[in-house]
Parts: C-alpha cells; sequence; structure tokens
C-alpha cells in the first residue's frame, strides 16, 4: 500500500526491520490513500481460513500486586477545550491530551501546558520510551503528526498513512508504530526510524483501538462494525485470526505479563477478557455505562474503564467490577501513569471546556 525505504535508506535499522521492509516491497496490492473526500464503506477483509497457530508460549508469571488501585479524584486540571485522546510519558512525567477541534496537542507537565499544531481533528497518541517523541492520529487529514519532544515540543514531520486513522501504539522496541485507518478497514505498519509506511494490512471494518502483544510481536485491532478482535502477523504482514468479542468494541489494554487482553465493548456494556496466548476469550465483564478507553495496572491487580462520566474498577483476580469512582461529564481517554499507579482522564462540559483529572489512591 505504501513506499517501502530501501536499503540504502534503512541505514543501520536492524535486520527485522530490513526484512519486513522488503517483504512490503513485494508486496503487489497497494492501496491508494484518501483525501479528505466523502468516506467510503470500508469491505471487510476475509479471515484466512488458515489460521496460524500462536507462537510457544511460557505460563505467565502475573505481576504480584504490591499496591491498592485508584479511589477518588484528585485534583481536575483544565486543559484546553475538546480532549480526547491521552497518553502518559515515563521519561518526562507529561500527559499528552489531544484536541479534537482545536487541532492541537498539549503537553501537560509540573511547569505547566505547551501547545503544538498538528493534523485536522487529531485522535490518538504514543509516546516513545525515552519520551522524545509522540505519535498523533490525524482523523481528518489522514496522517500521523511526528512532535519532537526533545526540548521546547514541535511539530517535526508528517506521514500519509489511510482514511481516517485513530488509533496508534508502538511495538516493544519502538521501532514500529501501528496505525488503524477506520475508514480503510486497514492496519498500517510506520517504520520510526525512516518515517515510512512498511506495508499495510486489511484488517476488520471501522478499527479502533491497537495494542501490541510484547510476547508474540502480534498486533491485536478492535473492529466496531463487526464485533472482533484482528490477530495481525507483522511478519505475514496480514491478519491471521479474528476474536469475537462484545458489541461495538472500541478499547484494548494488555497486561504483558499475566497475557491477557481486556477489549471494551461499549455496544453491550462489557469487557471481554482474551488470553493473549491461546487467542481465546476467557471470560465477559459486564460493566455499566458502556466503556470505552481502558488501561491495566498489574502491580494494583486493577483493569480501568471509562463510562460516560465515571471509571470502573475491575479486579483482575475475580474479573469483576469492584468499584465505580464518579468523575465528571463526557469522559473519553484514559492513561496510567505505571510508576505511581495514578490514572488520567480526560473530560468535555456541554461548551466543550476541557478537564484532566487525576485518579490517586487513598
Amino acid at each position: 500500500m505504501f513506499d517501502v525505504t530501501n536499503d540504502a535508506a534503512q541505514g543501520g535499522r536492524s535486520p527485522r526491520l530490513r526484512a519486513v521492509a522488503l517483504a512490503g516491497l513485494a508486496t503487489s496490492s497497494l492501496l491508494m490513500f484518501g483525501a479528505c473526500s466523502a468516506p467510503v464503506p470500508a469491505t471487510p477483509a476475509e479471515t484466512p481460513t488458515t489460521t496460524v497457530s500462536p507462537a510457544p508460549t511460557q505460563a505467565p508469571t502475573p505481576v504480584a500486586v504490591s499496591r491498592t488501585p485508584v479511589s477518588r479524584v484528585a485534583d481536575p486540571t483544565a486543559v484546553d477545550a475538546f480532549p480526547i485522546g491521552l497518553a502518559f510519558s515515563e521519561a518526562s512525567g507529561a500527559v499528552l491530551v489531544t484536541h479534537r477541534f482545536e487541532n492541537t496537542l498539549t503537553i501537560n507537565g509540573s511547569g505547566g501546558a505547551s501547545r503544538v499544531s498538528v493534523g485536522a481533528s487529531p485522535r490518538g497518541v504514543a509516546v516513545s520510551a525515552d519520551g522524545k517523541r509522540a505519535y498523533v492520529a490525524n482523523s481528518a487529514d489522514g496522517t500521523v503528526s511526528v512532535v519532537d519532544l526533545s526540548g521546547t515540543p514541535k511539530l517535526s514531520d508528517s506521514v500519509a498513512v489511510g482514511q481516517r486513522p485513530v488509533g496508534v501504539a508502538l511495538d516493544a522496541e519502538g521501532a514500529v508504530l501501528y496505525v488503524t485507518n477506520s475508514t480503510d478497514g486497514t492496519l498500517s505498519a510506520v517504520d520510526t526510524e525512516s518515517l515510512e509506511v512498511l506495508w499495510t494490512a486489511p484488517v476488520g471494518p471501522r478499527p479502533d483501538g491497537v495494542a501490541v502483544d510484547q510476547a508474540s510481536g502480534r498486533v491485536l485491532v478492535v473492529n466496531q462494525f463487526d464485533a472482533t478482535v484482528s490477530v495481525v502477523d507483522p511478519e505475514a504482514q496480514l491478519a491471521v485470526d479474528a476474536i469475537s468479542v462484545g458489541a461495538n468494541p472500541n478499547g484494548i489494554a494488555i497486561d504483558q505479563a499475566a497475557q491477557r487482553a481486556y477489549v471494551t465493548n461499549a455496544g453491550d456494556a462489557t469487557i471481554s477478557v482474551i488470553d493473549t496466548a491461546s487467542l481465546a476469550v476467557l471470560t465477559t465483564v459486564k460493566v455499566e455505562g458502556g466503556p470505552s478507553s481502558v488501561d491495566v495496572d498489574p502491580l494494583a491487580g486493577a483493569v480501568y474503564a471509562v463510562t460516560q462520566n465515571a471509571v470502573v474498577v475491575i479486579d483482575t483476580q475475580t474479573d469483576q467490577a469492584v468499584r465505580t469512582i464518579d468523575v465528571g461529564p463526557s469522559l473519553a481517554g484514559l492513561t496510567l501513569d505505571p510508576k505511581s499507579g495514578s490514572v488520567y482522564v480526560v473530560g468535555t462540559t456541554e461548551k466543550g471546556e476541557g478537564s484532566l483529572y487525576r485518579l490517586v489512591r487513598e
């Protein structure tokens, strides 16, 4: 679907990425980018009849619970209007927020907020482990904005992907960025060094949330319109399986140590719990209010899911909702500070005023 970096341009990139790029070059079925025009309904891709068996993995060793889950809202902070996407930078301690109608990314740290103009109608955001780069999916112009955070935050580049990109996730090494293209029904893989698209794979209709299983390297993509999670093999560059979940799924988070993925299903107010080794749905958790964004804190033994006005806490041992924390109106994204265990959520008033909420433990 996209241009692939040649050998000379790959420089010191790993052999794995070079192989991916060459494989992408050999792909003859290329998809064309869509300009900002009326959306074309995506044609759902057929799930291959031959399923690739999961790679052998050791039995999961869950992280020992060493802290209690969050239980209250500490200090709401005013942010720019219409916040929607969130990411936490472990390197800087800042919370990155996208603002869909402002076309901005704000970096909210202890010294205040910095603003960077990005593409049109930004949605998902991911930040590199070293805190020096952020990647923002711009749903209205088919691009990913690359923001340099190494000094004064600034827009450094833009990558064209598919139509209506919404979700972003980095692989374990930070070498590849995965982007869900909602209108196209595809997943794009972007080389974070060259900023070229390595390959694009059809997934289900209306893909949204995306996460990378570090044990297997597989990419899990949540498809809203057919209530599935596509399992994408980056080496094969295609979806090798599809997992049925609840109605209108959108968010996903993975407990890497426990090998569990949690998928929010807004349509039937549930969360599907998936074994990432066997790709089986283990159980379904009822969550009142229609969950959307989700994250997991292994040290607290808790999954956090955003509903319209609250954050629901789910015990990972019992797979039961154990607490509902009232937060504020029209909540959207959610992210976790892995070090402190604090949870961050954004919300919007009827006038579009934005708030960033921090949830803490007692």
